[in-house]
């Protein structure tokens, strides 16, 4: 079994924009990898294996291209160069090249293991591709990979073959960033799911202060997210 990378214990906060989601993803994947902000040079692990999930409001292919952009932009030079992005589909690989100087291809294309860079960027992935994915993961033992924005639950991983589960438990979420809406009986109250690190998920909920909106921790899980102590924890925010 894959070691997991121990990362600072902190309570994760909720990111004001996209550039600060985007940062603290690449902050944590650095760490995953092995990068330290003052190392010179890449001496990241070989086979990690990482999850990363920013939502997206436009699900356009020009979005997501324009995600994993803004995301090798933030990671150290060093090892964005390093990075190959594997595409769910055509669109988004077209999109990607067009702005990318990385290697671009798409899930489905039967890629030569010389081909592959040290590191993977697969972005949206869906569930109908896993066996892709797991015949990538096969042909890329030495190359560390990082999944962006899966297209499937924990409960949907855990209903598959076995061969296909094992393929994908070994993946360790680095971060997470999911906006949530809590419908009670008068009101939706907005909020997020949040994890960072090796921290527990964080679910905050949005109160207004007289300085402004204020996004308050309400409850954490260790479980990951979309699991029943989470969900549980967020419906009982509002039983009455």
């Amino acid at each position: 079994m894959q070691k997991q990378v121990r990362h600072p214990r902190r309570t994760p906060e909720p990111p004001a924009t996209r550039e600060s989601a985007i940062k603290q993803a690449t902050d944590n994947v650095r760490v995953a990898l092995g990068k330290s902000s003052k190392a010179k040079g890449f001496v990241g692990k070989t086979g990690r294996r990482l999850q990363v999930d920013i939502p997206l409001f436009d699900e356009t292919s020009k979005a997501m291209a324009e995600l994993c952009r803004d995301l090798l932009k933030s990671l150290p030079r060093d090892i964005a160069k390093q990075v190959s992005v594997g595409c769910a589909d055509v669109d988004i690989a077209l999109e990607a090249s067009a702005s990318l100087a990385n290697h671009v291809f798409v899930l489905d294309d039967d890629m030569d293991p010389g081909q592959l860079s040290p590191i993977l960027l697969l972005a949206a992935p869906s569930l109908d591709q896993i066996e892709e994915v797991r015949d990538l993961l096969q042909r890329s033992k030495g190359s560390a990979v990082i999944i962006l924005n899966a297209g499937w639950t924990p409960q949907q991983i855990s209903q598959l073959s076995p061969q296909l589960r094992n393929a994908l438990q070994g993946f360790q979420q680095v971060y997470a960033f999911l906006p949530l809406g809590f419908k009670g009986f008068l009101k939706t109250t907005e909020g997020a799911l949040v994890q960072s690190g090796d921290s527990a998920w964080q679910i905050f909920l949005k109160e207004v202060e007289p300085s402004g909106d204020l996004q308050v921790p309400v409850c954490s899980s260790q479980f990951a997210a979309g699991a029943q102590p989470v969900i549980t924890c967020g419906q009982g925010l509002f039983a009455i």
